[in-house]
């Protein structure tokens, strides 16, 4: 038992955080607890004698737990050295890998329509288009497009953290959000009126704005697409892009005898040759590119 006495000069009533209280032997007093006047206590104890002009403690150690926990002393009980006191229960996520959450995750990242050949009712391209006919009744085109693009978004993103949590994995939004923004980047074109483009098309929707915005007549009707990755990747506009990511033979054969021409917009082509990206010093050449050959 360790005590240490505080002497104070007069005898009287003592203080308790400010409150005027008598004295007993057996009160707690804690650290920086005011039980003198202008006098806190140093350290945490109990009041085990009170004379003229001095009070004795004897030294204890405060814990704080919640409501929940397990306490397993009683009071006024003794306590031996490293005996348990009290027991904190706590969740913690128990398994380290996404294994076992694999296939969930290829059915968000790949975002199929069919199975077996038949017509999935509530895969993500219908849910998109029913979202934007609902939207399309009372906002214009553009905007019916953005709202039902964000909503299937949001979907997608908590769709694939509800899996990886489940997983005991926790990863943050941004990256999820770099592949589903290409994966819903593409509109497909139901009616092409004066444009030259191809129905059934997979288009960028930015660049079915700009043949619209430029055409005289019958504008492009279409509607917005959620791709699966692998489909988004290789129906990239730079081949490279699209070579880099599978199916390198097949992708370089058929854009080979078509004689297409990559002009290196992306950020990924650009990386692969080592060439210079669209970010810091390399954003006004990009620029000035844009300009000059309007792309």
């Amino acid at each position: 038992m360790s005590l240490f006495e505080h002497k104070i000069n007069n005898r009287g009533r003592f203080t308790n955080r400010g409150r005027f209280t008598n004295p007993f032997v057996g009160q707690f007093i804690t650290l920086g607890e005011e039980f003198v006047p202008e006098y806190a206590a140093t350290a945490s104890g109990q009041v085990v004698a009170i004379e003229e002009n001095k009070i004795t403690f004897r030294r204890t150690q405060p814990f704080l737990f919640y409501a929940n926990g397990i306490t397993h002393v009683n009071h006024r009980q003794w306590v031996n050295k490293n005996a348990p006191i009290l027991t904190l229960t706590y969740q913690k996520l128990v398994t380290g890998d996404i294994v076992q959450g694999i296939p969930k995750i290829e059915q968000f990242f790949e975002a199929p329509a069919t199975r077996e050949g038949e017509p999935l009712p509530n895969s993500l391209q219908s849910r998109l288009r029913k979202t934007y006919h609902r939207l399309r009744n009372s906002l214009p085109q553009i905007q019916a497009v953005k709202h039902s693009l964000e909503e299937i978004q949001q979907v997608l993103v908590e769709g694939i953290l509800r899996v990886y949590l489940s997983q005991g994995v926790r990863i943050a939004d941004k990256h999820l959000e770099v592949v589903i923004r290409q994966m819903t980047s593409k509109g497909q074109i139901l009616d092409v009126g004066n444009t030259g483009l191809f129905q059934g098309e997979f288009v960028n929707l930015d660049r079915i704005e700009r043949i619209n915005l430029g055409t005289y007549g019958q504008k492009a009707d279409y509607e917005p697409s959620v791709l699966g990755i692998t489909q988004a990747s290789l129906g990239a506009e730079s081949f490279i892009s699209a070579a880099s990511f599978q199916e390198t033979t097949r992708v370089l054969s058929r854009d080979t005898i078509v004689g297409k021409t990559d002009f290196l917009r992306g950020l990924k082509e650009r990386v692969v040759l080592g060439d210079v990206i669209q970010a810091g010093t390399g954003l006004d050449d990009n620029i000035n590119y844009g300009l000059l050959f309007g792309v």
